[in-house]
């Protein structure tokens, strides 16, 4: 059957007369009951929209009562969609909420009680004569606040991605070292290194971070702690002149913004921390952590675009995501000793080959975060922590 505008639907209805012989289904009644049948939902919204200007001269069903139809239907059921959520919401909303902060709370007490553990397994009377040393004995605040942050940045990391490291032997207990490393995303396993090197070798790192870390609320009394400084060649030199560490990553935030899960170094035509290598005269020590790319990505589209906006603003601006728990290994080569008359394009391309000889020994590219995962289930032969 055909349905044209303002003709029959194909079937006649009783006529007007005959429709006001029909009684009438109170709306308040029915709405308010909870025993209706869709039957009578049907008929009830029929019969009121047959009531109105809905019929040709013959008393047919017209199309544009079709449609009045279909919406009075479609307002009446969600309608009583919305009054039956009413009725069995407070029954059902609380068993969802139970079942799902159930897991949230016991994930949370099993993480907190294996942070304790961890603690006291490395030995809390340590820390506790350590900061006390600090606090008491050499009135220092400071490094006493540090070995409290070394620790729980410790725990954490060996908790939330099984951290290891692997070449600690390398790091010297005294005297200057250039440490230069794998910038990931997100360098957490810079952070962890450092909190490793603070409690395993009671030495601080001092650390060359980006200008702009400094302008972030908050950030400034972290990075005091710490000893990071934006760093210029004449102030990396004067640290490793004092006889401290010092950690820098050559490709800087854009390998951090703009690298990949290939793992290639990006540090363009840098050669400052090769400078600051020959001219201090210190053993540089590569540093690459394996899996590092899989913790945290960057984003990967619009490349051209976010390159643009870096190269103009210098800001990190690509959006970064991830927090995925895989397995993080810090991997610490052999110091590398550069010749006086070396020179800074040569010093990059050797160190930048002592980084690299890492990344191909230890990392399988490209990248995979359920393969990064897997790997906190593989046991080696062994380990250094």
């Amino acid at each position: 059957m055909r349905l044209q505008e303002g003709a029959p639907i194909g079937f006649n209805t009783t006529s007007p007369e005959n429709l006001n012989t029909l009684p009438h289904i109170d709306n308040t009644n029915l709405t308010s009951s909870s025993s209706f049948s869709n039957d009578s939902l049907l008929l009830r919204t029929m019969l009121n929209t047959m009531e109105g200007d809905t019929h040709d001269a013959n008393g047919n069903l017209t199309l544009s009562s079709s449609r009045s139809l279909w919406t009075q239907l479609t307002h009446d059921l969600f309608s009583t969609t919305v009054y039956l959520w009413r009725v069995l919401s407070p029954y059902i909303t609380t068993p969802i909420v139970i079942l799902f902060l159930l897991p949230v709370f016991m994930f949370t007490l099993i993480y907190l009680s294996a942070f304790l553990l961890y603690l006291h397994q490395r030995g809390p009377g340590k820390l506790f004569r350590r900061i006390r040393r600090a606090v008491l004995e050499e009135h220092d605040l400071t490094k006493a606040g540090r070995e409290i942050i070394a620790t729980l940045w410790d725990a954490q990391g060996w908790i939330w991605f099984g951290y290891e490291v692997r070449g600690l032997e390398n790091i010297p207990t005294e005297g200057p070292a250039l440490i230069i490393y794998y910038h990931g995303s997100l360098p957490i396993d810079y952070y962890y290194l450092v909190a490793k090197i603070i409690l395993q070798k009671q030495r601080s790192v001092h650390s060359v971070v980006d200008r702009f870390l400094f302008k972030i609320p908050g950030m400034g009394t972290f990075l005091k702690v710490f000893n990071c400084t934006p760093g210029s060649v004449e102030t990396c030199k004067a640290e490793l002149s004092k006889g401290n560490l010092l950690g820098l990553a050559p490709g800087g935030v854009y390998e951090a913004l703009f690298g990949d899960q290939h793992y290639q170094l990006l540090w363009r035509k840098r050669t400052g921390f090769a400078r600051i290598a020959l001219e201090a005269g210190c053993p540089v020590i590569p540093v690459f952590t394996q899996n590092i790319r899989e913790s945290f990505r960057a984003f990967q589209y619009f490349r051209r675009i976010f390159t643009y906006l870096y190269e103009k603003t210098r800001l990190p601006i690509v959006p970064v995501y991830g927090g995925f728990p895989v397995k993080l290994i810090t991997h610490i080569g052999q110091p590398v000793t550069l010749e006086p008359d070396t020179s800074p394009e040569e010093a990059r391309e050797i160190l930048k080959e002592a980084v690299e000889d890492l990344i191909d020994n230890h990392q399988e590219c490209p990248g995979s975060i359920v393969r990064a995962f897997l790997d906190r289930f593989r046991r080696e032969s062994s380990h250094d922590l």
